[in-house]
């Protein structure tokens, strides 16, 4: 089936939409950020991040707004081949529905970790989830929830019943209460042992848990991660993970509805394309890697999450760090992917946005917040960096909130 009978008024705007389920927001944020970049890069394009409670499809009234759609989709999403099937144009972000729907793909995550987790020659193998996330992982590479298996010569071993998301809530990385369940599992778990987490925060909390126990990582427990998130990073000395181009994703994936928008080319089921960089596993200590990212970097990035109310900028970061400069800008990119100034203005709109959120303060005392001195150098900047203005960005977000 294909949508090339789909027609569209290139007079106005065309809206692509992001869709991701609550429990992805962090960790696939990035493949917005590459629908974003491609947007403000192509004129007559207008992106909308879209946010979708677990388990639930997309309202009739959002589908009707939207032109278009991005998103990462899980395997018991089944609403993705439908609107696929309704000649809505829609692109996913992995292999989940390859062959029902047009999908860009970083290749088979689960078998680039699972192929990992046996060249590690542990015992035992195995995964630590939600059970939200259970149903996303497929049997090839583990067993059904919550048992365990042989699989030639590993222990398999699932683990799906933490209690709260450290994904979602961030503080429970820091006091994993009431997880008894999970500590059960790690002193039962038969050892040498590597464990997948489902994404970086959960392998922060598993980490802690096994300290507490006093079960050494990564001699007895190597913990794999998944994201490349900022904890991933910042974990002293650091968490071997999985790290996911979302920002190619997105982008590709931008690229290609675009395209059928104009007429360039046709999306079909079986559609699938490969972004040039694919999923790739960086190792640090977790699994007794030696990628360590130094403290100099931890100070840098944790001056960026705070961003200071008075700005910030590479010298600022520079003094942090406590490195020479040519050295910072090596180690920084090297170490988050990123170059300095982008990430500087990257903190600066997620300080702004934070604050747009609240319809209650003026986008002047915003442009205050963020170290701006007049409200139009403010605008400005955020147009340029996200291709809406503060307004825009505050009142479609209250539309996306209300479809």
């Amino acid at each position: 089936m294909s949508i090339s009978s789909v027609r569209f008024n290139m007079s106005s705007p065309l809206r692509i939409g992001v869709l991701l389920r609550e429990e992805y927001l962090k960790s696939r944020r990035d493949i917005m950020d590459g629908v974003i970049n491609y947007c403000l890069e192509n004129s007559g394009l207008m992106a909308f991040f879209l946010p979708l409670k677990s388990g639930e499809p997309p309202s009739p009234a959002l589908l009707s707004k939207i032109h278009g759609f991005v998103t990462w989709a899980a395997p018991g999403d089944r609403w993705l081949p439908d609107m696929w099937s309704a000649s809505i144009p829609v692109v996913n972000c992995n292999d989940a529905h390859s062959g029902a729907v047009p999908c860009v793909s970083a290749g088979n995550t689960h078998e680039i970790a699972g192929g990992y987790l046996k060249s590690l020659e542990r015992r035992t193998i195995g995964c630590v989830t939600t059970s939200r996330h259970a149903a996303d992982w497929p049997g090839t590479l583990l067993p059904a929830n919550g048992v365990h298996s042989i699989s030639g010569n590993f222990d398999i071993r699932v683990f799906t019943n933490v209690s709260r998301d450290p994904g979602r809530f961030p503080e429970h990385m820091l006091c994993g209460e009431g997880e008894e369940e999970l500590e059960e599992f790690l002193r039962d778990l038969p050892k040498p042992a590597s464990l997948w987490c489902v994404h970086d925060e959960m392998a922060a909390l598993v980490w802690r848990k096994a300290d507490e126990l006093g079960i050494h990582v990564p001699n007895e427990i190597a913990i794999v991660g998944f994201g490349d998130h900022p904890c991933a990073v910042h974990s002293t000395p650091g968490i071997t993970t999985l790290r996911l181009p979302g920002y190619n994703l997105g982008y590709e994936a931008a690229k290609r509805l675009h395209h059928q928008f104009t007429g360039t080319e046709e999306l079909t089921a079986t559609t699938r394309y490969l972004p040039l960089t694919t999923g790739d596993i960086i190792e640090r200590f977790s699994t007794g890697g030696y990628h360590q990212i130094n403290r100099g970097m931890q100070r840098a990035w944790r001056l960026l999450e705070e961003y200071p109310d008075d700005g910030l900028t590479v010298e600022h970061l520079i003094e942090h760090a406590r490195i020479s400069r040519a050295g910072f800008y090596k180690e920084f990119e090297k170490a988050f992917n990123i170059s300095p100034g982008k990430a500087i203005r990257n903190s600066r709109i997620k300080k702004a946005r934070k604050y747009l959120l609240n319809s209650n303060i003026p986008i002047s005392v915003v442009g205050k917040r963020c170290a701006f001195h007049a409200e139009s150098e403010f605008c400005n900047f955020f147009k340029r960096e996200t291709g809406e203005t503060p307004m825009e960005w505050r009142n479609n977000h209250l539309f996306a909130t209300r479809a």
